[in-house]
């Protein structure tokens, strides 16, 4: 086996900087693992992928990051509840209309038509 002082320079540099990609992979992938429902997780168990993360060193995080999740379901804004469009009785007066005193104010609609073309 060799000792780290056998080792060049750039064989430190290098390894040094893998244990650093290493780590950072491994944390992004421990946030992310916390943070994600175990409905999204295949298998609905945590147990695995955190098993991979942390014993399958570089590769172990990349998997779950790439694989380890299903998408979330898209959720389409027009249907919440809070963007429904108001019933009949909670539907503003024509005078608290936005939208009808903008036409008013660009048709001037209030003004008697006389029927004689323009």
């Amino acid at each position: 086996m060799t000792a780290w002082a056998d080792l060049s320079p750039g064989v430190r540099v290098a390894l040094g900087a893998l244990v650093v990609v290493q780590v950072v992979l491994a944390a992004i992938a421990l946030w992310v693992l916390v943070r994600t429902p175990t409905d999204r997780l295949p298998g609905r168990s945590r147990w695995p992928w955190l098993a991979l993360i942390l014993l399958v060193n570089v590769l172990g995080p990349i998997l779950f990051l790439a694989l380890g999740r299903t998408p979330a379901p898209a959720e389409d804004p027009r249907l919440r509840a809070t963007d429904r469009a108001p019933l009949p009785d909670e539907r503003p007066e024509p005078h608290d209309d936005p939208t009808r005193r903008a036409l008013d104010v660009l048709y001037d609609t209030d003004r008697p038509d006389t029927g004689q073309g323009s």
